[in-house]
């Protein structure tokens, strides 16, 4: 490929890149990294996140199915672990937060001039419970138990867990081909592990009007759901499924 060729093509990505951040001025202020070898694919990041993405990449690739997994922990412990949540576009820059954010496709999230106006995004975070800058959200799950009370927990971005092990919602997710599990407490701490398998699964499942009822009392999450449904989910320590609601975007 010739020098004038490779730098064509560089030009045009880079074009692109700020004709795209041209509807959130407040995400390209920093310097801009859109490197899948940095940041994930298509993601608007500063240098030190993509940075910070890579070191925590490096980390899944040692995790170890039998264990020990303290270097996990330690990263944790430092710096958080990326976490999916939701952005609103704000005119304060998220300078002290490490945050990678895409636009959203959702209709529904768009201004009144048709610009992104919420976005998707990940954020490094060591406890869910961290009081969080305004513009983040990070979406709730409830479940309903037999006494009938509602145990609220936090969830990442449009995921949806296999089960509740341990009173912990229990995700599996992966990233650059590698598999790992996600788990969740009501408290709002979280670990990751080695991946979950289960036999169990979610089954569809009609909303209680207490759920429904809790859900419509989060206006701030109005703008990001378009509706709601509910499932059946194993909790193993009871052994026995129960219901639980979740939100949902366009996607």
């Amino acid at each position: 490929m010739s020098n004038t060729f490779s730098k064509t093509i560089q030009f045009s990505f880079y074009l692109a890149l700020h004709i795209a951040c041209f509807s959130s001025v407040s995400l390209c202020n920093e310097i801009i990294t859109q490197n899948p070898e940095e940041c994930p694919r298509g993601s608007i990041c500063n240098k030190k996140t993509a940075q910070l993405y890579r070191g925590w990449i490096n980390q899944l690739k040692n995790l170890k199915e039998d264990g020990p997994n303290q270097h996990i922990e330690i990263f944790k412990d430092k710096y958080g672990i990326p976490f999916k949540v939701w952005k609103k576009k704000s005119k304060q820059q998220d300078k002290d937060l490490s945050i990678i954010s895409w636009h959203s496709i959702c209709r529904h999230h768009l201004d009144k001039e048709g610009k992104t106006d919420l976005f998707r995004a990940e954020i490094f975070i060591k406890n869910l419970s961290t009081p969080l800058p305004k513009n983040i959200f990070i979406e709730k799950a409830y479940l309903l138990l037999g006494d009938g009370k509602v145990t609220t927990y936090f969830i990442p971005r449009n995921e949806r867990p296999m089960l509740i092990k341990n009173d912990k919602l229990t995700f599996i997710d992966e990233v650059d081909g590698i598999y790992y599990s996600v788990q969740i407490a009501p408290d709002g701490n979280f670990t990751v592990v080695p991946a979950i398998i289960d036999d169990h699964s979610l089954t569809k499942a009609k909303c209680p009007p207490k759920l429904v009822e809790l859900f419509k009392q989060k206006p701030q999450m109005k703008n990001i759901y378009s509706r709601y449904s509910c499932n059946n989910i194993w909790v193993s320590n009871l052994k026995e499924y129960r219901p639980i609601l979740f939100g949902h975007s366009c996607h």
